[in-house]
C-alpha cells in the first residue's frame, strides 16, 4: 500500500469512531488494510485495549489495533529490507526463519544448520524488528552462504506476517518452519528427502519433536505427541488415525498446493496456533477440493529439538497474559475455521475436532494448576464472558467424540460432556473453571503424561549439551557423571526401602505416633507449635521430623523434644507405623515422609493444619492444588474461609464435615507476644511482599529505604526472596526461616503486604494493615468482608498517607480473641481419629 491509501483508511477509521458507526468500524476491522496499517503503526507493542468499556463489536486483538492507529500521527509504511537473495537453485525445500530477538539462541541454529547433510535447502529469515542485534548475528552468518535469504524489517509485525514475507520468497518444492530458538539434528533434512523418495505421494509430512532443555541441553521424549513417532518411521492416513494430528511447525507442505489454494498465515490468529491453523486449513482444502487422500507421512528418524526457555519468555509460555489469546485466537483461530469445514464438507472430520479441543484442552488444565496463568482472565468480566461465549460456540460444533490426544483427566472429559454437550452429571464434586461452577463430576485426578525413551545415542546426547550450554567437554562430562551418580543414589535408595518394609519386627515406641512436621526444611509454623503443646500438656505420643540442621533443629533438640531426622531410619519407621501425619504444609515433603515410589502411600490419615488463610482467589488456584492431594482433615481460620472450602457449590473437593474452623496453632503464641509487646518512640512498620516467581521486587526495596526517613522498617523475606537481597544489610529484613518472625510481628505496629494471608495474623493482634500494590495486576477476590475493609495503596506517597493517618488511630479490633487453638485443634484431631477407628 502507498503511504496516501493508509493515511485515507486511517481517516476513514477516524471518521467512523467519531461517527460511532460500529457496523462501518467493523467493516474496516476485518480489511487487509486495517492490518497493514495496524502493523504499521506498532500494534503489537500497543497498551493493553480498554475492552471492558468498549461496545464497537470488535475483537480484543482489533481494539488493540484500533488503539494503535488512532494514537500513531503519521502513517509509515514499513521498511522491507532484503539484504540478501539466495542463489536461483531448484530447492528441494524453503526453510522459514522468523527472528525476533533470539541473538542468544542463534549461533546453536546456526551450527545446526552448518552441520546438515542434506544441502538443497533454502533457508529465508525474516528478521522481525529486533531489537536485541539478532540482524547483524544473521547477516554475519548468511554472507558466506549462497542458499540463505535474509530480509530485515523495521517494526515487530509478529511471526505469522513475517513467516508470510518469507512465503513470498520461497522457491522450494516444499515448505517448512524451523523456529530461531531450536535445533535441528545433522540428519533432519536428509531423513526427510529419503523418506519421501521411499513415499511420495503424501499430502504432508511431520518430524519428531523432542524437547530440549535450555539450560543444561538435556533432551527427552516429552511432548504431548511424541507417541505418533515411537513406532518409527510411516505413513498413516489421518482419517483412520485422527488423533496423529500436527500443530507445530515441523510440518512440510506442498509449496505449489499452498499458491495454487492462495493459503497463507492468518494474522489475526494470535498469540499462538497460527501454526495449526494454517496446516488444517491446508489439510482441509486438500481434502475438499483436491479430493486428496489425507496420507501424512511421520518420519520418527528426522529428529527437531525443540528449545523449553527457562525464562517463560516463549509466546505459548507467556501468552496466557495477552487479551488475544481469550478471544482473537478462539474466534479467528478455532472459530472460523470449524465453520470453514462445515462450509466446505459439510461436517468437522474427526482429527480437525481433535486438533481444535487439543489446542482448547491446555486452557482447562493450565486453569487447574497452583499458579493458574488463566487467572488473569478471572478480573476481566467482559473478556470472560467473550471468552466463555466463545467456548459454547466452538464446542457446539465439535463432534461429541473429539479426542484432546493427551493425558487429561476423565473429570474435565466428564466436564465438557455436561458443560457442551447435555450430558448427566457424574458425581457430586462441583468442577470450576475460569471462576466459574461448570459441572457436577466424579473427580479424578489429572493423568500423568507417558514419556518415550531417548533416541539419542550418548556421543550426541554430548554434544547437544555442548551446544546448548558453551561449556567445556570436561565440565559437561563432569556433569553426566554427577547426573550418574544421583541414578546411583536412588538405587540405593529402592535397597534401602526394601530393607526397611522387610524389617520382622518395629520397635514400639515407632509405633501409632502422631508424625508432625511443618516443612522437612525448617521448623517455627503451626505444625511445631501444636506439636510443642500436646508434648508439654497431653501423653499423647508425638514426633517432630525436620531435616538434620535446618533451621529450628538446634532451638528443638536443645529444648528436649524428640526431633527424628528427615530421611532416617527411625523417622521412615515411625511415618510408616503412624496413626496420623499432620503438617502445616502440603508440598510433597510435608505429607510423604517417605518417598511413595519406594514405600507406597501412607496408611494414616493426613491432617492438614495449613500454613496461611485461603481469602483471595486471584492468587493461587489453592483448590486445584489442594484437590490433587487426599487430605482427612482440614483446619481453616475464618468463617469466610470456611464457607468457601466447605460451602454450596464448594471447588474444594474435600467433604464439610472433613473441614474444621479452628484458627492457626501458631496465633497463642502470638497473643502472648503482642501481649508483652513494648512500646517505642518510632513506630515499627513491617514489610511482606508475596513471593511469585519472576516477580521484581526492586520497588519493595525503594520503599524500604523511604520508610527508614520516619519509621523503624522491617521487611519479611520469603526464603526465595532472601537469597535476591542477601546482598542488602542482612539486619534490614527478617527470614522467617532462621529469625523469629513471630516476635518482629508483635513488635510492629503495622503491617505492610501486598497479598500475604499473614494479615489475618496482624489482625489478630489488633495491628494496623495497609495493602501496597504498586502494580494492582491481581485485584483482590474474596468474601471476607473485613478484608475489603483494609486500605489499598498504589504509591509510596499513596502509603505514607495512610500510614500518617493509622498511626494517630486507635488499633484495629482483634478478629479473633481466644488463645486455645492448639488446645481446640488437638481436641478435633483426637476426635476425628477416634470416630475413624
Amino acid at each position: 500500500m502507498m503511504e496516501s491509501e493508509l493515511d485515507k483508511l486511517r481517516a476513514s477509521l477516524l471518521q467512523a469512531l467519531q461517527a460511532a458507526d460500529p457496523a462501518t468500524a467493523q467493516s474496516l476491522a476485518n480489511s487487509e488494510e486495517f492490518l497493514e496499517l495496524a502493523k504499521i503503526c506498532s500494534y503489537r507493542s500497543a497498551p493493553e485495549p480498554d475492552y471492558e468499556s468498549d461496545h464497537s463489536g470488535l475483537s480484543y486483538g482489533q481494539l488493540r489495533m484500533k488503539k494503535a492507529i488512532v494514537a500513531s500521527r503519521v502513517a509509515k509504511v514499513i521498511s522491507r529490507n532484503l539484504l540478501q537473495r539466495s542463489a536461483a537453485d531448484p530447492y528441494q525445500f524453503s526453510a522459514l526463519v522468523s527472528v525476533y530477538n533470539s541473538a542468544d539462541f542463534l549461533p546453536d541454529l546456526f551450527k545446526s544448520i552448518d552441520e546438515q547433510e542434506f544441502q538443497n535447502v533454502e533457508y529465508i529469515f525474516v528478521d522481525d524488528g529486533s531489537q536485541d542485534g539478532s540482524l547483524d548475528i544473521i547477516r554475519s552468518w548468511a554472507s558466506r552462504k549462497t542458499n540463505v535469504t535474509l530480509i530485515g524489517l523495521d517494526k515487530n509485525t509478529g511471526p505469522a506476517s513475517a513467516r508470510n514475507l518469507a512465503i513470498e520468497f520461497a522457491t522450494g518444492c516444499w515448505i517448512t518452519v524451523v523456529d530461531s530458538d531450536d535445533v535441528l539434528d545433522r540428519n533432519y533434512f536428509q531423513e526427510v528427502f529419503e523418506f519421501m523418495q521411499r513415499h511420495p505421494d503424501c499430502s504432508m509430512y511431520t518430524t519428531r519433536v523432542l524437547r530440549l532443555n535450555g539450560t543444561t541441553g538435556e533432551v527427552a521424549d516429552s511432548l504431548p505427541l511424541g507417541f505418533k513417532y515411537r513406532e518409527g518411521n510411516r505413513v498413516i492416513n489421518l482419517d483412520a488415525h485422527p488423533t496423529h494430528i500436527q500443530l507445530g511447525a515441523t510440518a512440510f507442505l506442498k509449496r505449489a498446493r499452498l499458491e495454487t489454494l492462495g493459503l497463507m498465515y492468518d494474522e489475526r490468529v494470535r498469540p499462538t496456533f497460527e501454526d495449526g491453523n494454517l496446516i488444517c486449513r491446508y489439510l482441509l482444502s486438500a481434502n475438499s477440493k483436491e479430493n486428496s487422500s489425507l496420507d501424512i507421512g511421520e518420519i520418527a528418524s528426522a529428529l527437531y529439538f525443540y528449545r523449553s526457555r527457562n525464562d517463560n519468555s516463549s509466546l505459548v509460555q507467556s501468552g496466557w497474559s495477552i487479551g488475544e489469546r481469550y478471544d482473537d485466537q478462539l474466534r479467528f483461530g478455532y472459530l472460523y475455521l470449524l465453520r470453514d469445514a462445515i462450509r466446505e464438507l459439510g461436517f468437522v472430520p474427526k482429527w480437525l475436532g481433535n486438533t481444535v479441543l487439543y489446542d482448547l484442552s491446555w486452557y482447562f488444565t493450565e486453569d487447574i494448576t497452583t499458579r493458574a496463568r488463566t487467572m488473569w482472565l478471572y478480573h476481566q468480566p467482559r473478556l470472560k464472558q467473550t471468552f466463555l461465549s466463545l467456548l459454547e460456540d466452538i464446542f457446539a460444533l465439535l463432534p461429541k467424540d473429539s479426542d484432546p490426544c493427551r493425558p487429561v483427566s476423565q473429570t474435565i472429559r466428564d466436564t465438557w460432556s455436561i458443560k457442551y454437550w447435555g450430558a448427566a452429571q457424574t458425581g457430586s464434586f462441583c468442577q470450576h473453571f475460569f471462576d466459574e461452577p461448570f459441572a457436577y463430576v466424579a473427580y479424578e485426578k489429572e493423568p500423568r503424561l507417558v514419556k518415550g525413551s531417548n533416541p539419542l545415542s550418548w556421543p550426541e546426547r554430548m554434544r547437544l549439551r555442548q551446544l546448548v550450554t558453551r561449556a567445556n567437554p570436561a565440565t559437561n562430562l563432569m556433569n553426566a557423571v554427577s547426573r550418574k551418580r544421583r541414578h546411583l543414589l536412588k538405587k540405593a535408595g529402592k535397597l534401602k526401602a526394601v530393607i526397611i518394609l522387610n524389617l520382622p519386627w518395629v520397635p514400639t515406641r515407632l509405633k501409632d505416633a502422631w508424625i508432625i512436621t511443618d516443612r522437612v526444611t525448617g521448623a517455627g509454623d503451626n505444625g511445631e507449635h501444636l506439636y510443642r503443646w500436646i508434648v508439654d500438656n497431653t501423653d499423647q505420643k508425638a514426633f517432630y521430623v525436620l531435616r538434620r540442621g535446618a533451621p529450628g533443629w538446634d532451638r528443638l533438640k536443645s529444648s528436649g523434644y524428640k526431633v527424628l531426622p528427615y530421611g532416617s531410619v527411625r523417622s521412615i519407621l515411625a511415618y510408616l507405623n503412624a496413626s496420623a501425619i499432620i503438617s502445616s504444609d502440603a508440598v510433597v515433603e510435608s505429607r510423604n515422609l517417605a518417598p511413595a515410589y519406594l514405600y507406597g502411600r501412607p496408611k494414616a490419615p493426613f491432617i492438614f493444619l495449613q500454613h496461611g488463610v485461603i481469602y483471595n482467589r486471584n492468587i493461587k488456584n489453592i483448590a486445584g492444588w489442594l484437590n490433587t492431594i487426599d487430605i482427612d482433615l482440614m483446619f481453616t481460620s475464618s468463617k469466610a474461609e470456611t464457607e468457601y472450602v466447605a460451602g454450596n457449590d464448594s471447588r474444594f473437593r474435600i467433604a464439610p464435615d472433613r473441614v474444621f474452623q479452628n484458627g492457626m496453632p501458631r496465633w497463642d503464641r502470638l497473643i502472648k507476644l503482642s501481649n508483652e509487646k513494648t512500646n517505642s518512640a518510632t513506630k515499627r512498620v513491617l514489610l511482606m511482599p508475596t513471593w511469585f516467581p519472576g516477580k521484581d521486587y526492586s520497588s519493595w526495596r525503594n520503599l524500604a529505604s523511604l520508610l527508614k526517613e520516619k519509621y523503624e522498617v522491617q521487611m519479611v523475606a520469603h526464603p526465595s526472596i532472601a537469597q535476591e537481597v542477601s546482598g542488602s544489610n542482612r539486619e534490614a529484613f527478617v527470614d522467617p526461616r532462621q529469625d523469629d518472625f513471630q516476635a518482629s510481628l508483635a513488635q510492629c505496629d503495622v503491617l505492610v503486604t501486598d497479598y500475604s494471608s499473614v494479615l489475618y495474623d496482624a489482625l489478630t493482634i489488633g495491628r494496623r494493615v495497609i495493602l501496597y500494590r504498586p502494580k494492582p495486576d491481581r485485584p483482590v477476590l474474596s468474601s471476607d468482608p473485613r478484608i475489603n475493609e483494609i486500605p489499598v495503596t498504589k504509591s509510596p506517597q499513596q502509603l505514607m498517607s495512610v500510614l500518617r493517618a493509622s498511626t494517630s488511630q486507635a488499633q484495629t479490633r482483634r478478629i479473633i480473641q481466644k488463645t486455645d487453638s492448639c488446645s481446640s485443634a488437638y481436641d478435633a484431631i483426637a476426635k476425628f481419629l477416634r470416630s475413624s477407628s
